[in-house]
C-alpha cells in the first residue's frame, strides 16, 4: 500500500476503533508542510486505499434509542463513503477531532493480514 501506517492501525483495529482523527494525525507527522486543504486531500486517498483493500470498514457510533450507542458499518459503496466523510467534513468546516465523523476496524481479511504482520515483526 502506498502509506506505510497502515499496518499499524490493522494491528490497532482488531482490538480497538481507529478514528479518522488518527489518520489525520499521523499524516500530519509524515506531511509536516502540508496545509489543512492537503491533509483533507491524502485522508481521503488513504481512506479510499483501506477501504478498497478490504483490510477495514468503516462506520460510526449512531443511537440505537436516544441512551446507548452502537457501532454500524456503514453500508454502501465506497464512493458513498468517501462522499460522506467529504460531506461530514465540510460541514465542520475543520479536521475532524476524537469521535467525529467516523472510525475503521479491521476485517476478517485484515485479521489475517495483522497475523503477517506480527510474524514479520516479531522475525526482526
Amino acid at each position: 500500500m502506498k502509506y506505510e501506517f497502515w499496518d499499524d492501525f490493522i494491528l490497532e483495529g482488531t482490538e480497538d476503533y481507529v478514528g479518522l482523527w488518527e489518520i489525520i494525525h499521523d499524516l500530519r507527522d509524515y506531511f509536516p508542510k502540508a496545509n489543512p486543504q492537503e491533509i483533507r486531500l491524502v485522508t481521503i486517498e488513504a481512506t479510499r486505499e483501506i477501504l478498497e483493500s478490504g483490510l477495514m470498514e468503516i462506520g460510526m457510533f449512531e443511537s440505537i434509542d436516544g441512551k446507548n450507542w452502537e457501532y454500524q458499518i456503514w453500508n454502501l459503496d465506497i464512493d458513498s463513503i468517501i462522499n460522506r466523510i467529504e460531506t461530514e467534513w465540510g460541514e465542520l468546516g475543520r479536521a475532524p477531532n476524537i469521535w467525529e465523523i467516523a472510525v475503521l476496524v479491521t476485517t476478517k481479511k485484515g485479521e489475517k493480514e495483522a497475523e503477517n504482520i506480527l510474524r514479520n515483526r516479531n522475525k526482526d
